[in-house]
């Protein structure tokens, strides 16, 4: 009997701590739907028969809808001080977006509507800048077949465009495989391909510190991927190299003192610099300066295998005529290449053996460099750093305080949000579910995420929330009608 009651004691015990975690679990979700409460999300919705804005609670109660037309809207974001709300919208006429704003009110309505583009063809994916002096935007003006990202004034005025979109033309040499060296008698011919393909780009969205814009480009890589770019910038970057050297260093990155190669030979080994189609670049120096645009890569070879060797430290130094300098520092691990760890240039170490160039000598086929490595200078959009090859990076989204990106991703098989550093470093997986999760948004706190999912119905978007560390999903629009895109409005919403 002992045995027994000893059993049911531990067995009542367990089952009032099992109640206490359900209950306080549930209060913490209660508690979780009472602070979203105060909030406001702007979303898409064709709940009337076409797609508007609408406006709802944080814990998707009350919505109520903000513009009145026949027309489609398109992705709305909230101004700084939580007072407008911004939006692409085809009223203009058909296959012609142009951006508006809107004074947001509680009792909804199209209330103080303005105009802010006026050009036949798109603009779309308006985002203010966090100080809320610029917006940028999606544009391809002029029937244009690429789009570029565009700033503006908050009245319309002031246009420029910061990117610079090419379009692709026919017969373009893609180098789909890594250029090997120019005097290899074994290397892949250059595939050509019929392209008619054009440059797009999308969802910008600025750093809270306004220095960066990421943005989603679909371009060379033939798949979606994700960009950064300086907003202070010119949209068509250029300028000349004085002179490039590379040494060697300790861990931390100061000189040796003991190898120095240069592309000014006086006293240090030659530093042969070639394009990629493998044209020998030198001399260059003050004399002979060499012009770069928008994005190059250089091959650099340099002599003496002794100082090539796995765990070797070295600097590139790239002195520009303006009197700017960039400093690099790469690592030699087990002759595979390595980034440098800043966004922009970047060096790549491609080892070779072979017979040694002498001081001076320039390094023509017959004789073979020992150090090699490609440098890739881009003075407009890059790349984010970290991504995964052959799949789609999709509507990046900045963190509050900027130290994550939030953005969509089809790299484990369908599009789930994901959460990373904003080099694309330690990316995990928020989402997980065969449906589409796609368009993230930051709450203002930085602890939840609203995305738009499918997960209801292929032809039932809604709109759902979650914790950033992928608890407490909530579906916040229930709606039988589509409900995508959702902007999390600033901590307090004006109503003025």
């Amino acid at each position: 009997m002992n045995i027994f009651q000893n059993f049911m004691k531990i067995f009542i015990i367990l089952l009032i701590f099992s109640l206490y975690l359900n209950l306080s679990g549930c209060l913490k979700g209660q508690a979780d739907i009472k602070a979203l409460k105060k909030q406001k999300i702007a979303f898409i919705s064709d709940r009337d028969g076409n797609p508007d804005i609408y406006v709802m609670d944080g814990n998707g109660k009350n919505p109520i809808r903000i513009t009145r037309s026949k027309a489609s809207e398109f992705k709305p974001a909230w101004s700084p001080d939580g007072t407008l709300i911004i939006f692409a919208s085809d009223r203009s006429g058909p296959l012609n977006t142009d951006i508006f704003t809107v004074r947001y009110s509680p009792e909804g309505g199209e209330r103080n509507l303005k105009k802010l583009t006026d050009y036949m063809g798109t603009d779309k994916d308006p985002v203010y800048s966090s100080s809320g002096d610029k917006i940028a935007y999606v544009s391809g003006q002029e029937n244009s077949p690429s789009e570029q990202i565009m700033l503006m004034n908050p009245d319309g005025k002031d246009k420029i465009a910061i990117t610079r979109a090419t379009t692709w033309s026919e017969n373009v040499q893609v180098p789909w495989e890594p250029l090997p060296l120019p005097w290899a008698t074994d290397q892949k011919e250059l595939k050509t391909y019929q392209l008619g393909a054009w440059i797009y780009t999308h969802c910008p969205t600025w750093s809270p510190d306004g220095r960066r814009i990421a943005f989603e480009c679909f371009g060379m890589e033939r798949t979606h991927k994700i960009y950064f770019i300086d907003p202070n910038q010119p949209a068509s970057r250029e300028n000349r190299i004085k002179y490039i050297k590379l040494e060697t260093t300790d861990e931390k990155g100061n000189p040796k003192g003991d190898q120095i190669w240069s592309t000014k030979p006086e006293g240090h080994w030659i530093l042969g610099v070639f394009d990629r189609s493998g044209k020998l670049l030198n001399p260059i120096d003050e004399s002979h300066t060499l012009k770069i645009r928008d994005e190059i890569r250089l091959e650099l070879y340099a002599a003496n295998s002794g100082f090539f060797k796995e765990g070797q430290t070295f600097k590139l130094t790239i002195n520009y005529t303006d009197d700017t300098s960039e400093e690099i520092l790469t690592k030699i691990t087990s002759q595979k290449k390595e980034s440098s760890k800043q966004i922009g240039t970047k060096i790549f170490w491609k080892g070779i053996d072979s017979d040694a160039v002498s001081s001076g000598e320039k390094p023509l086929p017959d004789k073979l460099p020992d150090g090699h490595f490609s440098l890739i200078i881009q003075l407009g959009a890059i790349p984010m750093k970290y991504n995964v090859k052959g799949f789609a990076d999709r509507y990046p989204a900045w963190s509050p305080k900027g130290d994550k990106i939030a953005f969509t991703s089809d790299r484990d098989g369908n599009e789930e949000i994901y959460i990373s550093n904003p080099d694309g470093s330690k990316a995990f997986r928020l989402t997980n579910n065969p449906a589409r999760d796609y368009a993230p948004a930051w709450s203002p706190d930085g602890k939840k995420i609203a995305f738009t999912s499918n997960r209801d119905g292929l032809f039932n978007e809604e709109i759902y929330v979650i914790n950033i560390d992928g608890t407490n999903l909530i579906n916040l629009s229930l709606n039988p009608h589509n409900d995508s895109f959702p902007a999390w409005s600033p901590l307090s919403p004006s109503t003025k």
